[in-house]
C-alpha cells in the first residue's frame, strides 16, 4: 500500500467542520485508510495548523480559535 502525507490544507479542512470542503477531506480521509494505506502527518504540518487555526478571525477570517478561547 502507499504512504500519504496530510498536508496541513488537509488537516484544517479536516478540523474546520463548517469549511464547505470538510467533506470530501474527511470522505479522502476515510477511504484512504479503509483501503489500508498509511497516513502521515509531520511535526511541521502541526506547527503549520496551529498558525492557522489560532489566528485571529479579525485579520482573515479563517482562524479556529482553540477550545476554551476568547479569541
Amino acid at each position: 500500500m502507499a504512504r500519504y502525507l496530510l498536508d496541513t490544507n488537509v488537516i484544517l479542512r479536516l478540523a474546520n467542520t463548517s469549511a464547505s470542503t470538510h467533506a470530501t477531506a474527511t470522505d479522502a480521509t476515510v477511504l484512504l485508510a479503509a483501503d489500508g494505506h498509511d497516513l502521515f502527518v509531520t511535526p511541521q504540518v502541526f506547527i503549520e495548523f496551529w498558525a492557522v487555526a489560532t489566528r485571529p478571525r479579525r485579520s482573515t477570517r479563517r482562524g479556529i480559535p482553540p477550545r476554551g478561547s476568547h479569541i
